[in-house]
């Protein structure tokens, strides 16, 4: 079982810093704390907490649930932008 951050708008899987369409490749949080404390530091907008069991087929969630348009920045340090949308193209964090 993993659980990730998927974009709601482009499907696509965040993997530490980058965004993929590989869910083998996405990032997996030992739990939701964490996957928070990750959306808060780099400011992530329109994502979803999803939960896979299985690969297939490829991009396949067994469970989604959208997270709340939050304003991050109340709890993180350091707040930068996590727009998704191209895949393999690195997060910004200015500041």
């Amino acid at each position: 079982m993993k659980r990730v951050i998927r974009s709601i708008r482009t499907k696509e899987f965040f993997s530490g810093g980058t965004w993929t369409l590989d869910p083998a490749l996405a990032q997996d949080f030992p739990d939701t704390r964490e996957l928070l404390m990750t959306c808060a530091q780099y400011d992530l907008r329109d994502v979803e907490l999803a939960v896979l069991l299985g690969y297939e087929p490829p991009g396949t969630c067994d469970l989604r649930v959208p997270l709340p348009r939050v304003d991050w920045s109340q709890f993180a340090g350091q707040v930068g932008t996590g727009t998704p949308g191209s895949a393999g193209v690195p997060v910004s964090i200015p500041r």
